[in-house]
């Protein structure tokens, strides 16, 4: 308001320009006049979470948050200082959390985990052990079974039902072992039963894995025994009729 005519000079009389001096609202005046005066009232509208790429650090911070991701921890997100905004970036700078197993079967269990992956469980490769004796109308009362290792060392024995059935709780690991009947009754004996050592695998399929003993079959020639069988007939055979015609022919001649 300078009058350049005025000869009667009050200048308590003169007003100034004024401007936002606050660099975090979007009123902020960068170059203002020489003469005028910031005001803070000026200042209204505070730059948001839209400006975050050009928006001054002075005017922003951080808080803790939750992603939400239980293989995150530590998470920030922004917030505006000028008005407490929360911006929806949560998940700066968050440090990773170690995977773990959470399958309370695994070897490898973690009960405390809270990031979960399963794919990284370890399991053990192990089963019991169960079989039977096979012969009707036999008791198998009292017969045992002892179980080996793959060393020959006795693990465990096993008493047998009435039935034959027999089992030995382990779990015991995946491997090579083998089954001997002790004690089998005599109506078992006497029919010829197997008594072993018979070898069997422990697979870890979560079933129970054994010998099945039973009465042990007659030898039954295979296909290729039977052909020798037969090859050896036929020769005989034709030895034969050719030892006949011989003595036909030379008893002609003779006669």
């Amino acid at each position: 308001n300078y009058d350049p005519n005025a000869t009667c000079i009050d200048n308590t009389l003169c007003t100034f320009g004024e401007y936002c001096d606050n660099i975090c609202f979007a009123e902020y005046v960068a170059s203002p006049g020489a003469s005028d005066t910031p005001n803070a009232l000026l200042c209204v509208t505070p730059l948001g979470c839209a400006d975050l790429a050009t928006i001054d650090p002075s005017c922003i911070s951080t808080q803790a948050c939750d992603d939400g991701d239980p293989c995150t921890a530590d998470e920030e997100e922004t917030v505006i200082l000028a008005d407490g905004t929360a911006c929806a970036d949560c998940g700066l700078n968050a440090t990773p959390v170690t995977a773990a197993c959470g399958d309370p079967t695994a070897t490898n269990y973690d009960m405390n985990a809270t990031c979960i992956d399963n794919t990284l469980c370890v399991f053990a490769c192990e089963d019991d052990i169960a079989g039977t004796i096979t012969l009707d109308g036999c008791d198998f009362t009292g017969a045992m079974v002892n179980i080996f290792d793959a060393a020959g060392t006795l693990i465990g024995t096993a008493a047998t039902d009435a039935m034959g059935n027999y089992s030995l709780t382990g779990p015991f690991t995946c491997g090579t072992y083998s089954a001997e009947i002790t004690a089998a009754p005599p109506c078992y004996v006497d029919a010829g039963g197997d008594v072993g050592p018979r070898t069997f695998m422990i697979d870890g399929d979560g079933t129970a894995d054994g010998f099945n003993f039973g009465v042990v079959p007659a030898n039954i020639p295979t296909v290729g025994e039977w052909g020798l069988i037969m090859l050896g007939l036929l020769m005989s055979i034709t030895a034969i009729v050719g030892i006949r015609q011989r003595r036909e022919e030379e008893n002609q001649v003779w006669g």
